[in-house]
């Protein structure tokens, strides 16, 4: 379960963060989380509260936006998104497509005071 250490990394950054920013408490962080990031959404909701005790996050609500898989033909330009994750065009079949959304983790917004 490398979720934990990813709930650990979060929760480095956004300490840094509290620590240049003056903040004491976060109350709610949002996460943006590609479906093709290979993060278990259920897995880091679970692992949150272990990870977050003792430190500045400790009762800090973790809200995570699943990002679907948005794909970009190189061949005939279409933009999909499709419900498989097969890594070609649903048009033209073409196996030359760049992945604009869905493989991202990225902290999107926390509320701190």
């Amino acid at each position: 379960m490398h979720e934990l250490s990813i709930a650990r990394s979060v929760i480095n950054s956004v300490e840094k963060i509290c620590h240049d920013d003056h903040f004491g408490k976060v109350s709610e962080i949002t996460l943006d989380i590609g479906t093709m990031s290979g993060v278990s959404k259920s897995a880091l909701l679970f692992c949150w509260p272990l990870a977050t005790k003792q430190t500045l996050l400790e009762e800090c609500h973790l809200v995570i936006n699943e990002i679907p898989l948005t794909l970009e033909c190189l061949a005939c330009n279409l933009k999909s998104s499709p419900e498989v994750f097969i890594m070609c065009c649903e048009h033209c079949g073409s196996g030359q497509v760049r992945i604009e959304t869905g493989n991202e983790l990225k902290i999107k917004n926390m509320e701190a005071y």
